[in-house]
């Protein structure tokens, strides 16, 4: 009998849990169909986007960023595709104004960094492709960066997977200021003084909260600004990995096969 209570509750708690993350799914969702509800203007924003390949995620991305609720913000594409995948990503930007950047060497980090040695303003936001931003990402991170911190992060959520966007959910709450990964708004003054992202850490070896790590350690986690804004990204890192295996694992495996010593940076 005392199984039944327990039982109640956690059928509970798993039904908050899918309507939080159906929430959180919708919100990211909604930049793609619906305009902003107000729009203002403010210094311009830069947007870097390294795409590898990156033709079906790149115009849900491309969407939501016209649908921010600030302006001006112009965005370059990195694109590191094969000879048929420039021509098809220069396609798709020139349906939302978008600059593309051909590159011939495949090293994600090299592609932020050279994107960031073209961008014009002096905020600069570092965002995957297969990411979607909600209406009011760049407005509320360049407003953190206007106000002096040297990078802005948000909460995330898994927009094509309602059970990984669960998990993620649950992960999120670990989630800290200096785990740059997916979408991240920076200083490019401060960006320069670190050098950028590690061109030693090519793909998947934890370049990005590598690159959050190395800000913290420069500028002090205090100028790193964790936002309640939200982006969502697409399921396709967990569905390969789970979350066994996260971008800080990653950082921290590198580092101690280095003989180097980890720790978590709190704020």
């Amino acid at each position: 009998m005392k199984r039944q209570p327990i039982l109640q509750l956690g059928l509970l708690a798993l039904g908050i849990l899918f309507l939080a993350a159906r929430a959180s799914i919708n919100r990211v969702l909604a930049s793609l169909g619906e305009p902003p509800p107000y729009r203002i203007s403010g210094p311009g924003v830069s947007i870097i986007v390294p795409a590898l390949e990156e033709q079906k995620y790149l115009p849900k991305l491309l969407a939501s960023i016209a649908n921010q609720t600030y302006e001006p913000i112009e965005t370059i594409i990195c694109d590191q595709s094969d000879s048929v995948g420039k021509r098809l990503t220069k396609e798709i930007a020139s349906r939302y104004g978008a600059t593309v950047v051909d590159l011939e060497e495949r090293n994600l980090s090299a592609a932020r960094n050279t994107g960031v040695q073209y961008a014009r303003y002096d905020t600069v936001a570092i965002v995957d492709a297969d990411m979607i931003l909600s209406h009011p990402w760049i407005e509320k991170a360049s407003g953190a960066i206007d106000l002096g911190y040297g990078t802005a992060i948000g909460k995330k959520t898994i927009y094509d997977s309602m059970v990984a966007s669960m998990g993620y959910l649950l992960y999120s709450f670990m989630i800290q200021p200096t785990m740059t990964y997916g979408a991240v708004a920076v200083n490019k003054a401060a960006f320069q003084d670190i050098g950028g992202y590690d061109i030693a850490l090519p793909f998947g070896l934890g370049e990005d909260v590598d690159f959050g790590l190395r800000m913290s350690r420069r500028f002090g986690v205090s100028r790193m600004a964790l936002l309640d804004i939200l982006a969502g990204t697409s399921g396709r890192r967990w569905k390969a990995k789970g979350f066994s295996s996260t971008p800080w694992d990653e950082v921290v495996i590198r580092k101690q096969l280095a003989g180097e010593q980890v720790r978590l940076l709190l704020p």
